[in-house]
């Protein structure tokens, strides 16, 4: 599996804009898989089935909370070396981000 991404169905963007599975699974299709989460402990679990396939970019949607989350979960189960690389999908600063740039 290439890309995994963990969307946190209690951010702000993808509550109000109801930004799921539905929609995000068939933007990346058959290169990965998206997990709607709405805990810290679905997302651990969601950590765990992504380093058991292998994935080679982990996607994050939810806001910079969720990701500082998600990837220092990453860190400490999985050590630095094994870390993804990382995709931040549009939310919190990174979204500020985003629309600044263009």
């Amino acid at each position: 599996m290439e890309v995994g991404i963990i969307n946190n169905l209690n951010a702000k963007k993808n509550h109000k804009k109801k930004l799921t599975k539905n929609i995000l699974q068939p933007v990346i299709g058959d290169l990965g898989e998206v997990k709607d989460t709405r805990t810290f402990g679905e997302m651990e679990k969601a950590l765990d089935e992504f380093k058991k396939k292998g994935v080679k970019i982990l996607g994050v949607s939810g806001g910079d909370g969720t990701a500082q989350r998600v990837i220092t979960a990453w860190i400490k189960k999985f050590g630095e070396e094994s870390m993804p690389r990382i995709l931040l999908l549009a939310g919190g600063a990174t979204d500020a981000i985003i629309h600044a740039i263009g």
